[in-house]
């Protein structure tokens, strides 16, 4: 996988047989966030187990209420993220997805696509997980240096 993504036609591909059976991994790295208050991000903290923060390839961008991320090949553009293993994957990603409007019953074509990308943990751990990337052009918005979007809501 040489640039780290696996593109997906649609948002939701379900998880394959062997995932469904020991649980899958997802990459937040904006609302659903630790220390993040809103209410999806507090299930996804009862419900999923916290696997540890590192960086993917990406950038992100200020969408108002909540930030978007899209693929970038750059090596210096990174975003900052939690990883959780879901341990329920059919029906958190369910929930997740219509969370992210991009479920099946979503009208087409949604804000986001979940993809696949390479995470690369605090303690140097690679590994691959799901995250919601932005489907739409970014020009509009305005970039979010340095990927972290706790520490940007905090400025």
């Amino acid at each position: 996988m040489s640039s780290g993504f696996v593109s997906w036609s649609g948002c939701n591909p379900g998880p394959a047989e062997a995932d469904a059976k020991r649980g899958i991994l997802l990459f937040v790295y904006g609302t659903l966030r630790r220390g993040f208050p809103g209410p999806m991000a507090r299930w996804l903290q009862r419900k999923g187990r916290f696997q540890g923060s590192g960086w993917c390839k990406g950038r992100m961008y200020d969408a108002g209420a909540y930030p978007v991320m899209v693929a970038s090949g750059r090596a210096g553009d990174l975003v900052r993220g939690d990883v959780y293993l879901l341990e329920r994957p059919q029906a958190m990603l369910a929930r997740l997805d219509r969370y992210e409007g991009c479920s099946r019953s979503a009208r087409p074509p949604g804000e986001y696509q979940r993809e696949r990308l390479r995470v690369t943990l605090d303690d140097g751990t690679m590994l691959d997980a799901w995250a919601y990337l932005y489907r739409y052009p970014t020009r509009a918005q305005r970039l979010i240096a340095g990927g972290d979007y706790l520490r940007y809501r905090l400025r």
